[in-house]
């Protein structure tokens, strides 16, 4: 049975996966599957992809949230990329009989996914942090959203020729300004920075309206994606 690599972000979206191989349900707990967090760094998703492939991973999922460039999608909406694009304007395609088989298997599961649009993603270094960056990204780019590790997890498919998909769910929208104590957060391992956090609402207690609508938006990313994690690893045995 193929095994299925999958590279997140944050800490938090990492947990949308594992809590199913504890789960009573044979489905899950008894799918081969390795997850593992970049902490928000495109650097580290590469490497952290190479090393699932020489684990035994023989798929590549880039799995979390993303943010909206499109000013049409809302938080917790499900994007399933045709393709990803780097920074410096390289272009991936994602798998197309696997993004096909999602889709498909979601039209009797009645998943979130089944608001999924298709498009393009493009990928960024650092945090798109205010609307005029983010029209700017679309504007070059096309794309209908932006995240940070899926540039990197694509490339490494490529290269190892290993089937990739990405999905993401949006948690700020193309209007939303991302206050830099949000922006600065995530650690290395994938986790809140409380105290960096709070240091910073201390010195700039105007980020706080920000920060919770940011938290509020997300909580709805996450729970899109806690509803199609298991669809994902049903999948995998699945011939693409």
């Amino acid at each position: 049975m193929p095994t299925v690599g999958i590279i997140t972000g944050y800490n938090a979206e990492t947990r949308c996966v594992v809590h199913l191989a504890e789960r009573p349900d044979d489905r899950f707990s008894s799918t081969p599957f390795k997850v593992v967090c970049a902490g928000a760094s495109s650097d580290r998703a590469a490497i952290l992809a190479e090393e699932l492939i020489e684990q035994g991973c023989n798929r590549l999922i880039s799995f979390g949230i993303a943010g909206a460039l499109d000013p049409t999608l809302r938080p917790g909406q499900i994007i399933i990329p045709d393709e990803i694009i780097a920074p410096d304007g390289k272009r991936y395609p994602t798998s197309a009989p696997w993004r096909a088989a999602l889709l498909a298997a979601n039209s009797s599961n009645a998943s979130t996914v089944g608001r999924a649009v298709g498009g393009a993603l493009v990928g960024s270094i650092t945090v798109a942090t205010n609307p005029a960056a983010k029209r700017s990204l679309r504007a070059k780019s096309g794309a209908v959203a932006v995240d940070m590790e899926s540039h990197a997890v694509a490339a490494v498919a490529s290269r190892r020729n290993v089937p990739f998909i990405a999905l993401r769910a949006i948690a700020d929208t193309a209007d939303t300004a991302i206050p830099q104590s949000a922006a600065d957060a995530i650690g290395p391992d994938g986790k809140v920075r409380n105290l960096a956090v709070l240091g910073r609402l201390i010195r700039h207690p105007g980020d706080l309206p920000g920060l919770l609508r940011l938290q509020r938006d997300t909580a709805k990313a996450m729970a899109s994606l806690r509803d199609v994690a298991g669809l994902l690893l049903l999948l995998q045995g699945s011939e693409f």
